[in-house]
Formats: structure tokens, sequence, C-alpha cells
């Protein structure tokens, strides 16, 4: 509704630029005012609603909520997920992202046999063994002060250190977890795959894509943690910029109808 309240605005507004300057025959002004059009039905003209879907990427849209799970515009083979609500900025598609209601990475404190060292165990979601997952151990700081990789039994140990404050739990394709380390205690990890975005920015360039059989978008990450500051226009442009230095492609997500038959 917004969104159609906005068109009409817009449409208004922009028709008596039109008339005045086809009255005043300034034909420069004429012809800038179509371009600005035209920009604004293509931003503003489209309704998002429902799913679009490339194979296992989409953008789900109700309201004003978005949930997203999107990979591979990068070098690396990365998923991201998150969801969230959403706002226009010209063709910036800027989604605010709260907790995720999907699976993600926890863990378990439990009181260690040994005082000398401590032990990190890591699963998957299905409750195997995790190996080669990568366990920093890190002061205050940060600073990495010990690592280790887990064996076939998913498990990594470290002699106790007081100056060790956080843990942090990697692995490529998984969803990372810090957390609060406390002398005496080991830990259980449950690490989920791909990477939940909560409480950051996500930043996508979406185009219409749309032909004669099929509703479509193209979508472009732009980032997955963007800082908002006062010019945000500039902010949002220099993305764009960094995106079409690194050749970094756009993907063509098309619109999924469920069939009434289903409905039904």
């Amino acid at each position: 509704m917004v969104l159609i309240l906005l068109k009409v605005i817009y449409m208004y507004y922009f028709c008596s630029i039109i008339k005045y300057n086809f009255q005043t025959n300034n034909m420069n002004k004429l012809m800038s005012s179509f371009f600005i059009l035209f920009i604004t039905i293509s931003v503003y003209g489209q309704e998002l609603q429902g799913c679009y879907i490339n194979n296992n990427d989409s953008l789900s849209f109700t309201n004003n909520k978005v949930v997203f799970s999107l990979s591979d515009f990068g070098a690396l083979s990365t998923r991201i997920v998150g969801e969230g609500t959403y706002k226009y900025n010209d063709k910036f598609l800027l989604i605010n992202t709260k907790e995720y209601s999907g699976n993600k990475s926890t863990y378990k404190m439990h009181e260690s046999s040994k005082n000398e060292e401590q032990a990190i165990t890591v699963f998957s979601l299905d409750g195997y063994p995790f190996k080669g997952v990568l366990i920093e151990f890190l002061s205050a700081s940060n600073k990495v002060l010990g690592q280790s990789l887990t064996d076939d039994n998913g498990k990594a140990t470290h002699p106790s250190n007081d100056k060790i404050k956080k843990i942090r739990v990697t692995s490529m394709g998984y969803d990372g977890i810090d957390f609060e380390n406390k002398r005496g205690n080991d830990f259980s990890i449950v690490l989920a795959k791909n990477t939940v975005i909560e409480n950051q920015t996500v930043v996508l360039e979406l185009t219409n894509s749309e032909s004669e059989d099929e509703e479509a978008l193209s979508v472009r990450l732009l980032s997955d943690n963007f800082d908002e500051d006062k010019n945000l226009d500039k902010a949002l442009n220099k993305l764009q910029k960094r995106a079409d230095k690194s050749n970094m492609l756009s993907k063509k997500l098309t619109k999924e109808y469920i069939s009434e038959f289903y409905n039904n």
C-alpha cells in the first residue's frame, strides 16, 4: 500500500514538471523529466511479494519482511542466510536482519574432568563428530593465543589459561560461533550449515529482469555487514562501484507461483 501511494505521488509530481517544461518549450529538462519518471516507476512500480528462486538461492517477501538464502557471489562458495525487515533506497534493498529462526550453531558448557586442559568437541546437526574444524582461543582483545583442529572424534584440546576469554569455532560453509570461555569447563558445539546473518544490514542491488513469460529480479550482493552513515547514497554508490570493479556478477531469481491446484 505504501509503495502504491509513493507511486501516485511521484506520478503526480513528475507529470506536473513535464507539463510545465512542455509549456515553456524546455526540451532538455523535458527529456530529463521523462528519464527520472521512468526510473521512479521501475523502482516503486513493483511491490515485492512472494518468493524469487534460482536453484537453492531464494528471496521470500511477505509484507515488509524478507527471508533470504544466497550463495556464490564471491570467489569462495559460501551461503548466507537470514531474515528481517527491509527498505528501498533507489535500486538498493537494505535488509535489517533480526534473530534467525532457522538452524544456527549452538554450544553447551559442562564441567571439565581435567583442570590442566580444556576440551572442545564439535558435532554436525546430524550428531556426527566433525573433523577438521578450526578452534581458536582468544584474549579479551581478540588476540589469538592458540589454535587447534578437531580430530576424527571431533575433539580438540588446549591447556587451560586464564588469559583465554573467548573461543571461536569456524569451518568453511558453516555458521561460525564465538562464545565466552570459563576456565574449568569443556564445551560441546553443534555447527549448522551456512553463515547466519543476524543484527547486521545486508545490501542487495536489485533490478527488474522481466520477460513476457516470467517475473524476475537480478540480484547482486553488495554487503552482508553494511554500516549506514550520514551520507547513505554516497556509501551505497561506493559499494556498487566496488562490486563493478571486482566484476561481481548478479543472479537472476524468478518469481515462483503456487498453483491454485495446491490451494484447494
